[in-house]
């Protein structure tokens, strides 16, 4: 597979490494090679009895660890649409490799997909139905390419996906956090986790994770009042 494919897949979110290999700093992101790859309850072909679901060709999912079986590796993944986690062997699987994997800023991202779902399927595991879903299409003229966009609408936030992958939240009640950041903690507790702001703007104070990828925190009376991560759109 080769670069191109696998940026447009994620969503310009992600770069392609090819194969799989020890030595990997988990959670992270994963990506499918196969077609009708069967998930398993475990790491183990012996059976079929403990499949447990399905992945296709560039799904995508996020890798929470990896074992070795008879010499092969298996992936541990969250399920894509079931609660708790699945094992994928590892021919079947690319993953992340990146410059800045091990990063404060990649394992941000990474807390941040696993919080509120890298995919549509997964923030319906962790969220149920949402109060509002909006789907439509548009013409992306820097990539020359129709894409889909996804917006789920919830109680406490609202969650864009591009082509199935989560491009955009934004968070203004509830609990669920933006790696160790919550609503109503202290503005002194972004600058102790996160450092210093790249700047400020209509939208807050933002942070650059990686070219693409900002976060931003609206401030009042001293406190968080509002959350957003944005992964922009790129070629």
């Amino acid at each position: 597979m080769d670069t191109k494919r696998f940026l447009c897949a994620l969503a310009a979110a992600l770069v392609l490494a090819a194969g799989a290999e020890g030595g990997e700093e988990y959670p992270t992101f994963g990506i499918c090679t196969g077609e009708n790859v069967r998930l398993r309850q475990a790491p183990d072909t012996s059976t079929d009895s403990n499949i447990t679901g399905r992945l296709n060709d560039l799904d995508r999912f996020v890798i929470v660890g990896e074992t070795a079986v008879d010499g092969a590796v298996w992936y541990e993944i969250e399920h894509p649409d079931k609660k708790g986690t699945a094992w994928v062997f590892g021919k079947y699987v690319d993953t992340y490799k990146g410059d800045d994997l091990g990063t404060p800023a990649f394992a941000m991202h990474v807390r941040v997909a696993q919080s509120f779902g890298l995919t549509p399927a997964r923030a319906r595991v962790i969220f149920g139905a949402p109060k509002e879903k909006k789907e439509e299409k548009f013409w992306f003229e820097p990539g020359a390419m129709n894409r889909l966009r996804v917006i789920l609408t919830y109680p406490t936030h609202r969650a864009e996906y591009v082509d199935g992958t989560l491009h955009r939240v934004d968070v203004t009640g509830g609990t669920m956090p933006f790696g160790e950041v919550r609503i109503g903690d202290p503005e002194t507790k972004l600058h102790e986790l996160l450092g210093a702001p790249n700047g400020e703007d209509e939208d807050g104070q933002f942070w650059e994770l990686d070219p693409a990828t900002f976060l931003y925190f609206k401030v009042k009376g001293g406190r968080v009042a509002s959350m957003s991560f944005v992964h922009y759109l790129d070629a």
